[in-house]
């Protein structure tokens, strides 16, 4: 009984395992930031996912947490080149943004020692 047991068991975890272990063959995986990744790494990063959850759903989160998108194989190079182009235009913008803060706070560090120069007047000179 224990091996009729293990065995349906064993067979049961088998399948789970494969339902989310491979896209479909007409696509693929791409990085959500544009860059290029091996394939050896999208199997790793696929495989550790594929355990975890027993649908193709949930590994199919799993992928988008780790930075992943599924699209179509004849779209892939296209859409990596987008993703590329809106990666780049954040990090201008970050850029940007990050410069402008850093003007502001110096401005006020400016504006800071204005207001300290003007109030340390010299002491009054003695009388005599």
């Amino acid at each position: 009984m224990r091996a009729i047991v293990l065995l349906v068991a064993a067979a049961t975890l088998a399948g789970c395992a494969g339902l989310g272990s491979s896209a479909p063959a007409d696509t693929t995986y791409i990085r959500a930031n544009g860059q290029p990744v091996a394939k050896e790494q999208v199997d790793a990063d696929l495989s550790s996912c594929s355990p975890t959850f027993f649908s193709s759903d949930k590994a199919y989160d799993c992928m988008l947490t780790k930075g992943y998108f599924l699209v179509p194989v004849q779209d892939a190079a296209v859409k990596q080149a987008q993703f590329a182009q809106i990666t780049e235009e954040k990090r201008k913008q970050e850029e940007a943004r990050a410069a402008e803060e850093i003007k502001k706070q110096e401005a006020l560090e400016r504006a800071a020692r204005k207001r300290g120069k003007k109030k340390k007047t010299p002491p009054p000179a003695p009388q005599q």
